[in-house]
């Protein structure tokens, strides 16, 4: 049974690093950029994760909430399972990567915009029965780029105010998460960003 579970173990993991790099370019360079112990530590820590969850691997999503003349900045979703829903520019953490770098990296990747974090607006978390999942969203300012996607990951970018967003919830991939992190912008309930820490 354990040899069993190590086979599909591994072709999940050949298939998790080949889907990785077909998406997501950039993870084939933070894996080569491992010296030898990161990299067994970074394949052990999958194979525990697979062994201990099974299919439900532990989700952690960062994002951005981005604000231009009094406007929010929402990207339409291409994925099957939520195809045409808005949502807030975000995605997963990935191995090698601090939650900064992840969400700069996904802000520019749905977007094409550079930003600058400027303080944490939402930590979230949904009690799931068989899963797992934690989102951190930032507050974010543009500070360069021009709109532009991958059609194959994102079907449009587009500002709304606040006003508009309302009256699109049902449009909205998670709403409580965009709704909530958006309010906190507004009302200023935004921690500062040395709240995170990053240690050793």
């Amino acid at each position: 049974m354990f040899v069993k579970s190590l086979v599909k173990i591994e072709g999940y993991f050949y298939a998790i690093f080949a889907t990785r790099i077909r998406q997501k370019p950039h993870f084939a360079s933070i894996i080569l950029r491992l010296n030898p112990q990161q990299l067994t530590m970074t394949i052990y820590g999958i194979i525990l994760s697979k062994i201990k969850y099974g299919e439900n691997m532990p989700a952690v999503i960062v994002g951005g909430v981005l604000e231009k003349d009094n406007k929010y900045l929402l990207v339409q979703e291409a994925k099957e399972k939520c195809r045409g829903k808005w949502n807030l520019p975000a995605g997963h953490l990935d191995p090698n990567e601090t939650i900064f770098e992840a969400a700069k990296r996904e802000i520019k990747e749905e977007s094409g915009l550079d930003v600058e974090l400027s303080g944490v607006c939402q930590i979230g978390n949904r009690k799931l029965e068989n899963d797992l999942f934690v989102s951190v969203i930032f507050s974010a300012k543009v500070i360069n780029g021009d709109i532009h996607f991958d059609p194959d990951e994102i079907l449009d970018v587009k500002w709304f105010t606040y006003e508009e967003i309302l009256s699109m919830k049902e449009q909205l991939r998670n709403e409580h998460l965009i709704l909530g992190a958006i309010s906190n912008v507004r009302e200023n309930l935004v921690a500062p960003i040395s709240l995170v820490k990053m240690y050793d």
